[in-house]
C-alpha cells in the first residue's frame, strides 16, 4: 500500500505509479508537476464516459502496478503530461485494457510494461522519442493487431512482442539494427515482413511460431547475421527475397543453410 505523504504522492502522480529506479535504459530525471494533479492523466471506461478523477487511480496504484477498476480494468488509458517514461510493469496484466496513448514526451518503455493486456489493441505512439523498449514489453498482448517502432530505438529486446498473436503489422523504425531472441515469437498472424536496411541480426526463435508468413524482404547491402530457428515454423514456401546482388552470398553462409530454398531476389 503506497504511504499517503505528498511527496511520494507527487512522485506517484508525475510518473502514473511507475518506479522508474529498476528500469533498464537512461536515468531521466523527476520534473516537479507544473500543472494539477487531477490533470496528470485520463482515464474513461468507455468512450461515453467522463474521465475518473486522479484519486481513483492512486489508490489502485501498489506494488509498481497500475490496475483500473479493480481486477484487470476496462477501457482506454490516454495520458496527458508531463509523462516521461512508462516504468516495469507498469499496466501488467490490466486485461481488459484495450487502447493506449503514449505522448511524445515518453522516452521509454520499460520491461514487462504491457505484459498480459490480453485485450490491448491499440498502442499510439504520438512522439519520436522513445529510445527503450524493455523486454516482454508486450509479452502476451494477443489483441495486438499493428505497432510501429519508432526510428530511436535501435534494438528490439528478447521476447518484446512474444505472445502476440494478432500481430499483422509490423512498422520498422530506420534506427533499428538488432532484433533479439523471441522478439516475436508466436506471432502466428504475421503475413509480410519488411526488415529496414538498418538491421544486422535477427536471434534466435525472433520469428518462431510465425504460421502465417509469406513474404519476407531484407533491404540490408550486407548478409544479416541469423541465429537458430528464427522462422522455424514458417511455411515450406515461405520467400525470403534479399538484394539481388547478395543472394549467392546467403546461400553460402551456413547460418543460412535452412534457408537456402527460400531465398529469391529482391526486386527494386
Amino acid at each position: 500500500m503506497l504511504k499517503k505523504s505528498r511527496n511520494i504522492l507527487w512522485s506517484a502522480v508525475a510518473f502514473v505509479g511507475v518506479l522508474l529506479c529498476s528500469c533498464n535504459g537512461p536515468d531521466i530525471p523527476v520534473p516537479e508537476p507544473e500543472i494539477p494533479a487531477e490533470r496528470i492523466i485520463a482515464y474513461t471506461a468507455s468512450e461515453q464516459t467522463a474521465p475518473f478523477a486522479t484519486g481513483a487511480f492512486m489508490a489502485r496504484i501498489q506494488d509498481n502496478r497500475f490496475t483500473p477498476e479493480g481486477e484487470g480494468g476496462s477501457g482506454e488509458i490516454i495520458f496527458e503530461s508531463p509523462v516521461f517514461a512508462i516504468g516495469n510493469i507498469a499496466f501488467m496484466n490490466c486485461t481488459s485494457l484495450w487502447s493506449v496513448e503514449i505522448p511524445s514526451e515518453v522516452t521509454m518503455i520499460g520491461r514487462k510494461a504491457f505484459e498480459g493486456c490480453k485485450s490491448l489493441q491499440r498502442v499510439d505512439i504520438l512522439g519520436d522519442k522513445i529510445v527503450t523498449i524493455g523486454s516482454e514489453a508486450f509479452l502476451n498482448c494477443e489483441s495486438l493487431e499493428e505497432i510501429t517502432i519508432p526510428d530511436e530505438v535501435v534494438e528490439i529486446s528478447v521476447h518484446t512482442f512474444d505472445g502476440c498473436k494478432s500481430l499483422r503489422t509490423i512498422n520498422f523504425g530506420t534506427g533499428v539494427t538488432d532484433i533479439y531472441d523471441k522478439a516475436f515469437y508466436g506471432c502466428e498472424s504475421l503475413e509480410v515482413l519488411d526488415i529496414p536496411a538498418n538491421v544486422i541480426f535477427l536471434g534466435n526463435n525472433c520469428f518462431d511460431g510465425a504460421e502465417s508468413l509469406q513474404e519476407v524482404y531484407i533491404r540490408g547491402d550486407r548478409v544479416l547475421e541469423i541465429g537458430y530457428r528464427a522462422f522455424s515454423t514458417a511455411k515450406s514456401d515461405l520467400r525470403i527475397y534479399v538484394p539481388a546482388d547478395l543472394v549467392d552470398e546467403y546461400k553460402a553462409n551456413t547460418l543460412w543453410s535452412t534457408y537456402v530454398n527460400n531465398l529469391h531476389p529482391l526486386k527494386n
